[in-house]
């Protein structure tokens, strides 16, 4: 049995028998633009006990890996990579997908490595574990990059960070200067709360404003929680500088105050402070609120934007959706 679960777990808000919606589990771009690859849970409800007021329901939950080539739009596994362990994304290292997988049965974290251009698994937990005995019979959950070279390392519980080349087998220390990779199940990390030059005012909607030449410039548009997008960023406490495309720069807020479901991405004139344009970003309804993970990539005129079930494709400089790509279409 891969996990069984009480209701007050990951089966709160689940409906009746059978299988449930999937549910985004972590997501991210690769730095070249060439890939969106992304985790996601499916849970299968196979009892429902009632007792009282309290309703618990038993069932399992089955994990899988997708990737997206963004030239195509198109999905690169036919068959999604399904796993018996949970799976979160850590990195992406050229055609390498660094993941951490969360053996059920022991409840050991261990990173795993997916190669895209062969569409296999590299290495999965039980290898890297035969391979490494020592290094990886504890959790191993913290993942390091090098800022010089990018390349990918883990720390060990003994303290250490440790190099798996992709292309070998064995787990070396590593040494140089690092940071500590995001999250990628983690909430939207990509954005600033203020922008150089450009404050925000108001109550609940806010518009934007600026100085110039002693003149107050305000926005005719107002939002609700208004963020600037900083595509850039690397986590949340790292530090970063909104981006710009041109003269313009983005922001993403809120459709509701009830929460974070429906949003929208506007564009404006960093000049003016008008809005260019201003496109809803739709998702399905998540259970437990699973929202607010939106992740973002520019490349050219193009913005890529998904979310919790999306995967959206922007014109930036006509303001229109070119495509729509829906996470999760395998049955």
């Amino acid at each position: 049995m891969r996990l069984l679960l009480l209701a007050t777990v990951l089966l709160l808000n689940s409906c009746g028998l059978g299988k449930q919606e999937p549910l985004w589990q972590s997501g991210m771009f690769s730095a070249d633009g060439k890939y969106y690859a992304y985790t996601y849970s499916e849970t299968t409800i196979t009892g429902i006990q009632k007792k009282g007021r309290a309703t618990s329901r038993q069932g399992m939950i089955t994990n899988y890996l997708q990737i997206i080539d963004l030239s195509t739009g198109e999905k690169i596994l036919k068959k999604p990579y399904k796993s018996k362990g949970m799976l979160w994304l850590r990195e992406i290292e050229g055609s390498y997908i660094w993941l951490q997988n969360l053996n059920i049965s022991d409840g050991i974290s261990t990173p795993i490595l997916f190669d895209i251009a062969s569409q296999k698994m590299k290495y999965t937990a039980e290898d890297l574990q035969k391979i490494n005995p020592e290094i990886f019979a504890k959790s191993t959950s913290t993942f390091y990059k090098d800022t010089t070279t990018g390349m990918v390392s883990v720390e060990a519980a003994d303290g250490r960070k440790y190099r798996i080349d992709p292309t070998s087998d064995k787990a070396r220390i590593a040494t140089g200067n690092f940071e500590r990779v995001q999250d990628k199940n983690f909430y939207c990390y990509q954005t600033e709360n203020s922008i150089k030059g450009i404050a925000t005012f108001g109550d609940t909607r806010k518009k934007l404003t600026k100085k110039e030449n002693g003149n107050t410039l305000n926005s005719q548009d107002d939002f609700i929680n208004p963020k600037f997008l900083a595509i850039d960023k690397a986590s949340l406490t790292s530090k970063s500088t909104a981006t710009f495309y041109g003269d313009y720069f983005f922001v993403i807020s809120d459709h509701s105050t009830t929460d974070k479901k429906d949003r929208q991405l506007s564009m404006l004139n960093q000049n003016t402070l008008q809005s260019q344009w201003s496109i809803a970003i739709p998702q399905a309804t998540q259970e437990m609120n699973n929202y607010d993970k939106e992740r973002f990539f520019l490349y050219n005129n193009l913005l890529y934007v998904s979310n919790s079930t999306n995967l959206i494709i922007i014109d930036a400089d006509k303001g229109t959706v070119t495509q729509t790509i829906a996470l999760f279409t395998e049955k």
